[in-house]
């Protein structure tokens, strides 16, 4: 057949990469999907809302089993460099699962108690939401550190937040994470989107826009706190950033003569 024992009496100095669903144990003549590895491995259950287990909205666990495929091939191809020789390397599907899970098992033996899934949004930060503009859309802010804290506070004029100083600390505000949240919510609310980049993006993620006395724009003290607006696949394409990046991709494509754009 086309084993890996096979081919190596043919090369001694191939590599070999086996993708398969299980690693060597009780399971290792199972077939596997990407989404039968999300629900064997936890990670639907983290992702959808308690009680109905959701796979994430892409194929992670595939394209992670080919990414960790291509390391241990070159993590191969550099030992045979010293060996001369070849060998049969293996990414499996629910392994990689076991791996993306780390961060919850960890968290459960630190904290004697599970997790639950992460749209309860229980955030080891008081500002880490998903928050409605006044047209409809939704914008993600993050604000991970006391020092963004205070700067927040700061460029949405939010003075009674800053100057309280049972939320100087980050464990504060947590504790206080049921009243700050509705406020924010109330306050983000009031803005628009504004085509996905407007004057609430520029106070959290930049800092203020402000103007001299001769009109000349100056960026001024702001947030500059982890925030993007919440965006579909077709909004996506719009972003001038991910336009960048497939022009970067296509120019590449373009000087391989082994791939048709066509």
């Amino acid at each position: 057949g086309f084993s890996y024992e096979e081919f190596s009496k043919l090369n001694s100095e191939l590599i070999y990469c086996s993708a398969k669903g299980f690693l060597k144990g009780p399971y290792e003549h199972r077939t596997a999907l990407d989404e039968v590895a999300q629900m064997m491995g936890g990670l639907a259950y983290m992702t959808g809302p308690p009680g109905r287990p959701l796979r994430a909205g892409s194929s992670v666990i595939d394209i992670m089993g080919g990414m960790f495929g291509a390391i241990a091939i070159l993590a191969a191809l550099q030992e045979r460099q010293t060996t001369k020789k070849g060998q049969k390397v293996t990414s499996a599907l629910y392994e990689n699962v076991v791996y993306l899970m780390g961060q919850h098992m960890a968290q459960t033996a630190t904290t004697g108690s599970p997790p639950p899934p992460m749209s309860v949004r229980v955030a080891a930060w008081a500002v880490y939401d998903i928050f409605d503009t006044k047209d409809g859309e939704q914008i993600f802010i993050g604000v991970v550190s006391d020092t963004q804290w205070k700067l927040f506070c700061e460029s949405f004029g939010l003075d009674d937040y800053a100057n309280d100083e049972s939320m100087d600390l980050n464990k504060g505000r947590v504790e206080k994470r049921d009243v700050i949240i509705p406020r924010l919510q109330e306050l983000f609310s009031t803005f628009t989107s504004a085509s996905r980049g407007g004057f609430w993006m520029d106070r959290v993620c930049y800092g203020h826009v402000c103007h001299t006395s001769g009109g000349s724009p100056v960026v001024a003290t702001g947030a500059y706190s982890p925030c993007t607006p919440r965006c579909s696949k077709a909004q996506l394409k719009k972003w001038p950033y991910s336009k960048r990046g497939v022009r970067l991709l296509l120019k590449r494509r373009k000087n391989n003569p082994y791939v048709n754009l066509s």
